[in-house]
């Protein structure tokens, strides 16, 4: 079922590309240079502010050009747009093209908002995509001294046990890895990526690829109020009106801040767009997903307390192995 929805006078037609738990997202027929989010009844927190947040707390932390920056669009006729858009998604259910991980949960008709955003898709043939999350570029704050897996790697082999699949972020490589400067370790952890077109882009990951994960790291180390003793038994309000622009504001509300702060850039996606009909291959590097993380302090303080008490974190769980326990390469005792 199409969808069409007019933008600057003119028509276009959503065409579903992508969802995940708290939006999904469209691309505009025909060609429009950017994407259109719509938010899922999932998601607690309104698009003005989630728009509102990325403009004054996490886009000031990185240079602007690397940042996919969200623009709000007043949606025309919210209770027929999110009606059509939700029936579509029905109609994708049933004939096995919606992931069942994400049936049964749809758009909301409370947001008055979509988010533009620029499409990073490819425009061209020669023209190519990857995608991958970082996640947590240092260790855990709370993981034990003796860990052998980093928070992430961690996690993943406690969900692989368990048989949870956790999408994008469930990748082979160890995020400790993406910053290495040796080239064995580089071609193994990009080779996973982007396959054939190791040789070619190699260069264009330490030059433009690895600067900003630098950065990203950075961020971490300076919001890293994400342990344990920051996320058990505190009293923390909601995270609305929690920005630190002005007014006195205690220390648990600034804790809580950080924490939120913390979480999301251990949680956003970077995109490259590549060109290979070049004598130089060219790129396009951006950072994504930049959402502020609402407070769900227990949910991960639970995982925490799971990924110690299970020994994910020093290879000490009891589960059946299946080609052996994978460690961190840079957690490793020289």
């Amino acid at each position: 079922m199409d969808c069409t929805i007019e933008v600057e006078g003119r028509k276009f037609v959503l065409e579903y590309l992508a969802e995940g738990a708290a939006n999904v997202v469209f691309k505009l027929r025909p060609y429009h240079p950017s994407l259109m989010r719509f938010r899922k009844t999932h998601s607690k927190m309104p698009y003005s502010e989630i728009v509102h947040k990325f403009n004054t707390v996490l886009s000031p932390l990185f240079p602007s050009d690397v940042l996919l920056h969200p623009t709000l669009f007043k949606i025309p006729n919210v209770p027929l747009v999110i009606a059509t858009l939700n029936k579509a998604l029905v109609e994708k259910e049933a004939d096995g093209s919606r992931s069942q991980k994400r049936q049964g949960v749809y758009l909301t008709p409370s947001e008055e908002y979509g988010i533009f955003v620029q499409d990073m898709t490819p425009r061209q043939d020669q023209e190519r995509f990857f995608e991958f999350k970082p996640k947590w570029l240092v260790q855990s704050p709370s993981a034990p001294a003796e860990a052998k897996r980093c928070r992430t790697c961690a996690l993943r082999e406690m969900r692989r046990a368990a048989k949870v699949i956790s999408g994008r972020g469930d990748r082979d490589f160890c995020p400790l890895d993406l910053l290495s400067t040796q080239d064995a370790v580089l071609d193994e952890v990009l080779g996973s990526m982007i396959g054939d077109d190791l040789g070619a882009l190699k260069h264009i990951f330490m030059e433009k690829v690895q600067p900003l994960l630098s950065r990203l790291r950075v961020l971490q180390a300076m919001h890293g109020h994400v342990g344990l003793d920051d996320l058990n038994g505190q009293q923390m309000p909601t995270a609305s009106g929690a920005e630190g622009d002005g007014g006195q504001e205690s220390s648990v509300v600034c804790t809580l801040f950080d924490v939120l702060i913390g979480m999301t850039v251990r949680d956003c996606s970077v995109f490259v767009r590549y060109n290979m009909d070049k004598s130089k291959t060219e790129a396009e590097v951006k950072l994504a997903d930049l959402d502020m993380k609402s407070a769900r302090l227990e949910k991960w303080a639970d995982i925490e307390r799971q990924l110690i008490s299970g020994g994910w974190y020093t290879g000490d769980e009891n589960v059946a192995e299946d080609g052996g326990r994978r460690f961190c390469r840079a957690l490793q005792r020289r």
